[in-house]
């Protein structure tokens, strides 16, 4: 209960405060751009990428908003009665944005909201759809408010309070649960014997680098807490760092071994190409956890066995993508998690290869 109370509330705050809108009609495509490795991406000060012109500031941002989007969208955004009427529009021209502009790669827009202190990709396509509401309605953009709320909201996930703590449900035993994934039966419940070998193959890979990006020559266990806190130290300035350490080639070779229906069981991948007269031409690739797949299926029972799972569970059901709060749940309720059980690091695992492949997006 409290953490429906509270982390949900926490959720929707930030989620009403920079959701952005599909504001232009989007068709579906066949094709998957080629991803290159987050561990060589650099930062491109580049004008345009890939034929597509990059903003250089928020200004700028707002002069080719005018020109992408057709006159009928911009009245409607215009029109909005409040900031939280964009919460609906976070997966639409936030996407193009954050995947045409290159914020998770290192373009010259992330980089100009990198050095006023922004960091996630959400974080500056949601200051970008809130300032350019503010503009068209003639009102001040607040900018450094902005700047400061997600600053505040990084550095309290980082550091909760104390007595908040204090409040959560202690996690569930392990109750003599079997602790592999052949062994359990809600895994075996919704995949075969075959599809669990290549699962426990996905797992095995996040186990290596999770003990690879961490020092300590102890348990699994404890290379997990290391990366927990790892990770939890860099939120604010450097997500999801320590994924940059991943062997991506590695990680596609699995890939191109696991049957192409067990990965649709997993993951949706989704391609959209712009259809608007008056902008630049685009692929947008998302990736995200499937919710028909088998995969959501096991996460649903999974969380009956654990109330910090349920939460995450129900946030993925509520937004269909890797949303913050799931962030938050994961990092800062992780010794929640019960790391020897594999049934709950298989869900660490999706969770962070998820992530990874939406950072190779181009």
């Amino acid at each position: 209960m409290f953490i429906n109370n509270v982390l949900v509330f926490i959720f929707m705050q930030r989620l009403l405060l920079h959701i952005p809108l599909i504001l232009f009609t989007v068709a579906l495509t066949v094709s998957i751009n080629s991803c290159k490795s987050a561990q060589t991406s650099k930062t491109n000060n580049s004008s345009h990428i890939d034929d597509v012109y990059i903003p250089k500031d928020l200004n700028d941002s707002f002069d080719q908003l005018n020109i992408i989007l057709k006159q009928d969208d911009i009245d409607s955004l215009r029109a909005l009665k409040s900031e939280e009427d964009l919460w609906q529009y976070h997966f639409g021209l936030g996407l193009w944005m954050r995947n045409n502009w290159r914020l998770w790669g290192g373009s010259r827009l992330s980089t100009y909201f990198n050095d006023l202190g922004i960091y996630h990709p959400d974080d500056i396509s949601g200051i970008i759809i809130t300032s350019y509401w503010r503009h068209l309605n003639n009102l001040p953009l607040e900018l450094d408010a902005q700047i400061k709320y997600y600053q505040d909201f990084w550095e309290n996930a980082a550091n909760p309070d104390s007595s908040l703590q204090e409040l959560l449900p202690p996690p569930d035993s392990l109750n003599n649960e079997p602790l592999s994934l052949v062994d359990d039966n809600i895994v075996s419940k919704h995949f075969s014997s075959l599809e669990i070998v290549h699962l426990q193959t996905l797992l095995n890979f996040v186990d290596e680098e999770i003990r690879s990006a961490t020092s300590t020559q102890s348990s699994l266990v404890c290379h997990y807490e290391e990366f927990f806190k790892r990770m939890i130290d860099q939120t604010s300035t450097t997500p999801y760092y320590l994924l940059q350490n991943f062997n991506y080639s590695s990680f596609e070779y699995i890939l191109n071994n696991i049957p192409i229906d067990l990965i649709n069981e997993i993951w949706e991948y989704q391609n959209f190409a712009e259809n608007s007269d008056n902008s630049d031409s685009g692929t947008i690739n998302e990736i995200t956890i499937s919710r028909t797949g088998k995969y959501s299926e096991f996460l649903k029972d999974a969380s009956n066995k654990n109330s910090l799972i349920a939460e995450y569970n129900r946030s993925f059901q509520f937004t269909g993508v890797i949303s913050t709060i799931m962030d938050v749940i994961v990092l800062r309720m992780n010794e929640d998690f019960k790391i020897n059980l594999e049934r709950e690091r298989l869900i660490l695992a999706v969770h962070y290869l998820t992530i990874l492949q939406q950072n190779q997006l181009k």
